[in-house]
């Protein structure tokens, strides 16, 4: 296994835009920190030189309804653009060996976005006069996987002072529902395994989409993974409770909705297609997310349509179905029928 170092360019759209209120005083004294999906590049159009961002004209054309949802609250906002898209030669990345390669860097990105909320959380405080006293990461897709790898490897979601980076994350559709909170090691699952690991794991709030339901057929998977992406992300909830991390874990399954939710829709329309309009649901996700971490509401409990036992953060029946099933997960195939296939209970 070999280290790398990855090169981003900010002429090719590596960046930060930051959206700060006019009068500190009409700040809440929290930040969110965003983080896009895959398929984002500067050579295909969809990223921009890091000064290009901004059109003075439209000040707030590079804002999505979520984006402007969370500065509607009081919030900071620092969105991160990174290319996202492997062997198309934008991100170049040196291998301990000395081998340059273009595929490693495009989705595991977790300094890279930890590097921009240390940058985030300077400016705030220089710009509104003291630092945030809490910091919160949306991330959608491959973003949302970014913070799950954060969150479940000890030690990565920390500052250099040791105090957590991000203190709560909203994660939108995880992208193919990884990663799961496994390692196997010598036979042995080793991740999240001590007290301490749980203690540093913060507030996950995620929510499932669930018609968001590929069938990821590149190379084998061990026996706790799925091809399917929604029995992905039902196994890492069923995992996390297993591990006795229920009460700091919700999933929020959201019916008849593909990967995206209309964030960019305006009028929540693409051409003569209607689709369902998640900021509304967004809207109280993260007044959610914010009262849980600051100790005042924990979050309802998570909903799944899903074959009995239903999900419940408070059964052991449950927690030993969680075991079972990372022990005998079935065939790639056998899953994707089982999660396509069954009657649906609503819970």
């Amino acid at each position: 296994m070999f280290g790398a170092v990855a090169s981003y360019e900010r002429d090719r759209g590596a960046a930060i835009t930051m959206v700060l209120p006019s009068d500190s005083a009409a700040w809440n004294g929290k930040l969110f920190i965003t983080a896009h999906g895959r398929n984002r590049s500067f050579k295909e159009g969809t990223l921009k030189a890091w000064d290009k961002y901004f059109d003075p004209t439209k000040p707030s054309a590079d804002l999505n309804k979520y984006d402007l949802l969370i500065l509607a609250k009081g919030f900071a906002l620092a969105k991160t653009y990174r290319t996202s898209v492997e062997n198309i030669g934008e991100v170049n990345a040196i291998l301990d060996d000395g081998t340059a390669v273009d595929y490693v860097a495009f989705n595991e990105s977790g300094a890279y976005i930890k590097d921009f909320a240390g940058v985030a959380k300077r400016a705030v405080a220089l710009r509104l006069g003291r630092p945030p006293s809490r910091t919160y990461l949306y991330g959608h897709s491959a973003g949302a996987r970014i913070g799950r790898g954060m969150n479940y490897v000890a030690g990565v979601n920390r500052d250099a002072d040791g105090k957590a980076t991000f203190d709560g994350m909203l994660l939108d559709d995880a992208a193919s529902g990884l990663w799961q909170p496994v390692v196997i090691k010598n036979g042995r699952d080793i991740l999240l395994a001590t007290d301490a690991e749980r203690a540093s794991f913060v507030p996950q709030l995620e929510i499932t989409h669930q018609i968001y339901n590929g069938v990821a057929g590149r190379g084998r998977s061990p026996n706790f993974v799925s091809l399917s992406y929604l029995e992905n992300k039902r196994l890492n909830a069923l995992t996390l409770i297993a591990k006795g991390l229920g009460d700091k874990h919700r999933m929020y399954e959201v019916r008849s909705i593909s990967h995206l939710g209309g964030e960019t829709l305006p009028d929540g329309r693409r051409g003569k297609i209607q689709i369902l309009d998640l900021s509304r649901m967004m809207d109280k996700f993260i007044d959610m997310l914010d009262a849980w971490v600051d100790g005042a509401v924990p979050p309802p409990p998570t909903h799944s349509d899903i074959a009995a036992p239903a999900l419940s953060a408070s059964t052991s029946r449950f927690q030993r179905t969680a075991t079972a099933t990372r022990r005998s997960q079935p065939s790639p195939e056998k899953a994707w029928s089982r999660s396509t296939s069954r009657k649906f209970m609503s819970i």
